[in-house]
C-alpha cells in the first residue's frame, strides 16, 4: 500500500527516537498502529460498500435483463401464435378458393355438355372463314386503278403523229 523498504523503515525509526524519545516510541508507535488498523478498517468498510453496491446494480442488471428476455420470449410467442393463425386462416381462404374454383368449373362443364346436347349432334362452328378474294377482286372493290397500265399515253401518240408527219414523201 505504501511501498516502503527496510531502509525507509530505518529512517522513520531513527527521527521518531530522535524526535519522540526512547521511552514515549513504543507509545506513540502503539498509536500510530491502532490508527493505521482503524484507517484499514475504514478502508475495508468503504471497499465492501461499494462491492456490495455493485453487486447489487449487477443483480439489478441482470434482473432487468431477464425481465427484458421474459418480455422478449413472450413477445416471440405471441408473434408465432399470430404467424400460425394467419396460416391457418389462409389455408381456410385457399381451401375456400379452391372449392369455389371447382364448383365454378363443373357448371361451366354442365353448361357446355348442356349446349352440346342442345345442338343435336350437328358439327359444331369453331372459327369463321371468309371467302377468300383475289387480288384483282379486291383492288376493284377498294376504287384504286392502277394509272398507265392500261391506259394511252397521250404524250407518246402526239410524238408519233409529229414524227410520222415530219418524214418526207
Amino acid at each position: 500500500m505504501f511501498d516502503i523498504g527496510f531502509w525507509e523503515l530505518a529512517v522513520i525509526a531513527v527521527i521518531g527516537i530522535v524526535v519522540v524519545g526512547p521511552d514515549k516510541l513504543p507509545e506513540v508507535v502503539r498509536s500510530i498502529m491502532v490508527m493505521v488498523r482503524k484507517i484499514q478498517r475504514m478502508f475495508g468498510d468503504v471497499r465492501g460498500d461499494i462491492e456490495r453496491e455493485l453487486h447489487l446494480d449487477e443483480v439489478r442488471r441482470s434482473v432487468d435483463e431477464m425481465d427484458l428476455q421474459e418480455h422478449i420470449r413472450k413477445l416471440n410467442q405471441s408473434v408465432i401464435d399470430a404467424d400460425k393463425e394467419v396460416r391457418s386462416e389462409g389455408k381456410k381462404i385457399l381451401q375456400d378458393i379452391d372449392s369455389e374454383v371447382k364448383a365454378v368449373e363443373k357448371s361451366l362443364q354442365n353448361i357446355a355438355d348442356e349446349r352440346e346436347q342442345t345442338a343435336g349432334g350437328h358439327e359444331r362452328i369453331t372459327q369463321y372463314e371468309a371467302p377468300a378474294q383475289s387480288d384483282a377482286e379486291a383492288e376493284r372493290d377498294s376504287g384504286i386503278e392502277h394509272i398507265g397500265a392500261a391506259v394511252d399515253n397521250p404524250a407518246s401518240d402526239t410524238l408519233a403523229e409529229t414524227a410520222s408527219s415530219a418524214k418526207p414523201s
